[in-house]
């Protein structure tokens, strides 16, 4: 049983996933019908590696409003996966959300994977447009779950992070700088002390250009 406080935390649907199914287009468009926003969101997908609606939107790849639209032209014209994920949180409410990957890329291994890969997508969709000299990439090692590598400018001096997403029930990674947890809860009592930590909706509800305050230190 989670630690009395934890349950007060909002959950979130990226903490246990369930089942990743694979959604397939009824029909294929040619690619040229999709809209002019389509290479920029493929840019940041194939540097992401995934993304969510909710990643791309805040991503400065396409627009809020029409991300959507875009995402559904490239999935029709086959340049873009759809994975539909199902999942459920600790009160056993279910869940649903949209993981994309670029057209043909590796799938994710499953549900638990999958979820990383959003939570990990949420951490790029914010900070590719607050950190100066922003380069991302996922780094995945055989039976270890994906983490990311970040890296950035601190006071004109090169900074590396990596950065792990432990999801419902995993321990965290001890080589990772920067934890994203589920919760608040959760990333307060699983942090290894001295380390960052944030959580999914830390994240999610992070302003334009103030992550930095989503960024907590462990004591320690």
């Amino acid at each position: 049983m989670e630690a009395q406080g934890i349950n007060k935390d909002k959950d979130s649907r990226f903490a246990n996933g369930i089942w990743p199914a694979r959604m397939r287009s009824g029909r294929m468009e040619p690619s040229s019908d999709c809209p002019g926003k389509g290479p920029e969101l493929l840019e940041c997908l194939r540097e992401a590696g995934a993304m969510t609606r909710t990643a791309a939107a805040a991503a400065p790849c396409c627009g809020r409003y029409e991300v959507g639209t875009v995402a559904k032209s490239l999935w029709r014209a086959g340049m873009l996966e759809m994975f539909s994920v199902f999942s459920r949180d600790r009160y056993g409410v279910g869940a649903r959300f949209e993981l994309w990957l670029v057209g043909g890329a590796k799938p994710p291994a499953g549900a638990r994977e999958a979820c990383r890969l959003a939570a990990l997508a949420l951490f790029y969709g914010h900070a590719g447009t607050e950190m100066p000299g922003f380069g991302w990439k996922l780094t995945r090692i055989p039976r270890r779950p994906v983490m990311a590598e970040v890296t950035f400018r601190n006071a004109h001096e090169p900074v590396r992070w990596l950065v792990d997403a432990p999801r419902r029930g995993e321990a965290p990674r001890p080589e990772a700088d920067l934890f994203i947890f589920p919760t608040r809860g959760e990333a307060e009592r699983k942090t290894p002390a001295g380390k960052r930590y944030t959580w999914d909706l830390a994240v999610i509800n992070a302003r334009p250009d103030q992550l930095r305050e989503a960024v907590k230190r462990a004591p320690g």
